[in-house]
């Protein structure tokens, strides 16, 4: 799946421009914009979802969404799927500190399927129609459920199937379970994570995204991770792991953190629609290595199968060596850098950053530093020397 997304003075990013495909890494020095450009993905799909005013309040209002450093510029979000650009403006009143939302979705860049036209009202389809609470992307689908518009279709899918994933809850895992519900999707925390899990293996038609993440466990980690089961009552579903050679099931209370982590993020992959976008945010804490690559190799195979765009916010250098074939998909929050993230084969040469480790140059500051004029002082030190 091939997508574009840019965006102007939102929070620290003045220009970011954003074209990943496939599993990609998405790295970057603290302070950098790593999260700040997920959770702009974040917003628009909220926008959508929620009543608008809300979207905007839930991420900061209008003074929280733009750019400090460009406080009279207007802050712009778009989405460029298939040569349909959905485009979302939050333009300033000036000096009444109010905003106005613009939306606009046009097709090749010429046929606007939807525009805005006052603060009342939107043009779709070259009719005119009253702005309600929604998105008028929303109301503009709504209305056209019925119709012919595989396009609007195709970037109202592509919106709604957005979810990032940072800081599951595996406190409230251990200690509550999750609560029964029909729920088919992990949830922004993973608190859903055993319901979905439960849902999915008693679904024929789901239980291949079960089946792969017990998988993908038992690959991760080899000599520990044999099954699980759930129990619970009509209110809570909770979760025992049966170990290599124990019969005995062990209680999530002794079962690492590790193990939950991988787990709530095969899920989140394995739960995705095909032709989605999910990022995972710090996806490296509390995994061993050995699990981290078993991990990568199992969303990459689900990812190639289900045509879906991972993208793995990380500070690893054991993340960033599974790309060293492939350093296009490695973007980088550099400072110094007019627009971000860039693609590290437009930072580096690719047959320079070949003959390296990429996590090696990484850790010392060949690449995403925070401070670019900073010399390295460790072994890669002589590839800093050769660096073109």
């Amino acid at each position: 799946m091939k997508f574009t997304f840019t965006c102007q003075n939102y929070r620290g990013l003045r220009n970011g421009d954003f074209s990943p495909e496939g599993v990609c890494a998405l790295v970057g020095a603290n302070g950098s914009g790593k999260s700040t450009l997920l959770a702009a993905f974040d917003f628009l799909r909220n926008l959508y979802l929620r009543p608008t005013t809300s979207a905007i309040f839930f991420d900061g209002g209008h003074w929280g969404l733009r750019n400090l450093c460009e406080s009279e510029d207007d802050v712009v979000l778009t989405i460029m799927l298939d040569k349909v650009v959905w485009a979302v403006i939050l333009r300033s009143g000036g000096e009444s500190n109010e905003f106005y939302l613009d939306e606009r979705l046009s097709d090749g860049g010429a046929d606007f399927i939807l525009d805005w036209s006052s603060l009342s009202h939107f043009q779709f389809r070259g009719l005119s129609h009253k702005r309600g609470e929604s998105s008028s992307l929303k109301l503009a689908w709504e209305m056209s459920e019925e119709l012919d518009e595989p396009k609007l279709k195709e970037m109202v899918q592509f919106v709604r199937s957005i979810r990032t994933y940072r800081h599951y809850s595996l406190y409230q895992l251990r200690e509550n379970g999750s609560r029964v519900d029909a729920d088919l999707y992990l949830s922004r925390r993973g608190e859903n994570l055993f319901a979905i899990l439960r849902n999915w293996r008693d679904r024929r038609d789901l239980k291949h995204a079960y089946d792969f993440v017990v998988e993908g466990l038992r690959a991760a980690f080899p000599d520990f991770f044999e099954d699980f089961e759930f129990y619970g009552d009509s209110q809570t579903i909770r979760a025992r792991i049966f170990l290599k050679e124990i019969p005995e099931p062990m209680p999530l209370t002794f079962v690492p953190d590790g193990l939950l982590v991988a787990m709530a993020h095969l899920a989140a992959v394995a739960g995705s629609p095909g032709n989605s976008f999910i990022a995972l945010d710090d996806f490296e804490n509390f995994l061993h290595p050995f699990a981290l690559r078993s991990l990568i190799e199992s969303i990459r195979n689900w990812a190639d199968h289900r045509n879906l765009c991972v993208v793995l916010a990380t500070h690893s250098p054991v993340v960033l060596n599974q790309f060293r074939d492939d350093p296009k998909k490695v973007f980088v929050m550099e400072i110094d850098q007019r627009s971000r993230p860039t693609p590290l084969d437009c930072l580096r040469d690719p047959e320079w950053l070949s003959r390296f480790s990429l996590g090696d140059l990484y850790s010392d500051l060949e690449f995403g530093a925070r401070l670019p004029s900073m010399e390295s002082t460790s072994p890669s030190t002589s590839a800093a020397e050769k660096k073109p």
